[in-house]
């Protein structure tokens, strides 16, 4: 699998056994992008381009990082708990004034009260257990608040009506005293350092 699907496969997944797995995936091939990069160094591929490399896939540990950060660091789970349990004792509590309200203003205007008091918190609940893992959809066809993985792709090919034309200047950095002549330098670094 390829490094975005592993991303998008942790992110959302429900589970943290199958969090575990795919994470080892994950970190494995951050590793090999590491590698590569190694082995471009020992090709005696110019510093700078080494460095912009290198700076990428920095970046992209730290993003995936965060994003890990809203997947994983969730509500606590006394806090949950308590949040459950304050809906039943508030209908506990809540009771004699609802009874005072019907006496005084009609059984209609207390029944609604009651109703619309315990439909807000209950809507609350279900809002708080939904915003746990904003990466999952829970079966929802459109989910405005939750980040769609599904519907972003990794660009494999840009086709050639896609591209932008744009005139700019190229420039090609060689640690090299004699720039573009370089022995060292292989024939499509020279070719794209000739533009």
């Amino acid at each position: 699998t390829t490094l975005f699907k592993s991303i998008r496969g942790y992110l959302m997944s429900a589970t943290e056994d199958d969090k575990d797995q795919i994470l080892q995936t994950c970190y494995r091939q951050f590793g090999d992008i590491a590698l590569q990069l190694d082995l471009l160094r020992l090709a005696n591929l110019p510093s700078p381009l080494l460095t912009r490399g290198s700076q990428c896939m920095n970046s992209m540990i730290e993003c995936f990082e965060k994003l890990r950060m809203f997947s994983d660091y969730r509500t606590p789970a006394n806090i949950r708990s308590f949040c459950k349990l304050v809906i039943v004792l508030a209908g506990i509590f809540t009771g004699p004034l609802f009874a005072h309200i019907m006496l005084q203003c009609g059984y209609f205007y207390g029944y609604f009260l009651c109703v619309i008091f315990f439909w807000m918190l209950c809507c609350m609940s279900n809002i708080q257990e939904l915003l746990e893992n904003p990466y999952l959809t829970y079966g929802r066809q459109s989910a405005e608040d939750d980040i769609n993985l599904e519907s972003l792709r990794a660009i494999s090919v840009v086709r050639k009506g896609q591209r932008i034309k744009k005139k700019a200047s190229r420039t090609c950095y060689s640690p090299h005293p004699r720039g573009y002549d370089s022995p060292n330098m292989s024939d499509s670094v020279r070719s794209v350092c000739s533009r």
